[in-house]
């Protein structure tokens, strides 16, 4: 089989499904893991053309008829953009090639998308391991930690230029720990938010989590946030619930990856050090930085 993969969190489940000798074309968008650098990249930025997934970026038509894929996957969130996209296709390669599509805004859209793409791809019982094996350690983590996690209200950042939160099934997430994602709904997308917000919510639960590449700029966040107005006001620093993630946790896909973001999740709403569910030093709480501020010059 040969598989194009126009969506980054899709293409991460093929490799998760060990399926990735299939892949033949992935999108420009596609960072992760490692190897998929070595698979051609058959999308390219928005210009004059046809749309390749909701993102609205483009599929190369050489690349369509020069790979040949039997089965195309991606992410359009409305019938008639797949439909548009499915005619496109077919009708500037082959008949032949199946697409299936999944935008998913729920965390059981979630499990659903992660079976989906392995029947889709002949891989039916590995799909399904796959999102049985997420939903067992959710319910396992939220079972064991029930008395520590429940009846928090959490505000939770990915990124500070701007202020952003992470949207869909994040809420989802939260909710499974018996506690509330504060400024978003469920299935909402993710959005920027002010601080004059953020005073307004007054999170029991603060977390920041930068998605990418995991870095130790724990110390340049924290003075971030200490230099906003009212930060010693927020319920969450009074009560020593403020944690800084050292980056690499992702919650805007979905994927495997996600093991790693509830991980995180139930560690800070538990109160659990890192290291205890997590792996050692993925994370910092407030206390300890409060505690270690006289070592470090402005």
């Amino acid at each position: 089989m040969r598989i194009f993969s126009l969506d980054p969190g899709i293409t991460e489940l093929i490799y998760s499904l060990k399926l990735e000798n299939s892949l033949c074309g992935v999108s420009h968008l596609c960072d992760y893991p490692e190897g998929v650098s070595d698979v051609p990249q058959v999308t390219q930025p928005e210009r004059a053309g046809e749309p390749c997934h909701r993102l609205g970026y483009f599929l190369k038509p050489e690349l369509l008829q020069r790979e040949s894929p039997d089965l195309i996957l991606t992410s359009f969130d409305q019938d008639s953009k797949i439909e548009l996209f499915s005619n496109w296709v077919h009708s500037s390669a082959s008949e032949d090639i199946k697409i299936h599509s999944w935008a998913p805004t729920r965390l059981e859209q979630v499990y659903s998308m992660i079976e989906g793409v392995g029947a889709a791809c002949s891989a039916r019982e590995q799909g399904f391991l796959l999102s049985q094996k997420l939903k067992a350690q959710f319910s396992s983590w939220v079972d064991n930690f029930y008395d520590r996690i429940k009846h928090k209200r959490v505000l939770l950042l990915n990124d500070i230029e701007p202020l952003t939160m992470p949207g869909r099934w994040v809420a989802d997430m939260v909710r499974l720990n018996s506690s509330e994602l504060v400024g978003l709904g469920f299935g909402e997308q993710g959005r920027e938010i002010s601080w004059k917000e953020i005073q307004e919510l007054n999170p029991d639960v603060f977390l920041f989590a930068p998605e990418g590449e995991p870095e130790d700029d724990n110390l340049g966040y924290f003075k971030y946030f200490e230099k906003q107005d009212g930060w010693e006001d927020l319920l969450a620093v009074k009560r020593g619930q403020v944690y800084f993630s050292r980056g690499g946790l992702v919650f805007s896909r979905p994927t495997m990856r996600l093991m790693s973001a509830m991980a995180f999740l139930v560690s800070t709403l538990a109160g659990f050090d890192s290291g205890y569910i997590t792996e050692r030093d993925s994370f910092q709480r407030l206390r300890w930085l409060e505690v270690q501020r006289h070592r470090f010059t402005s």
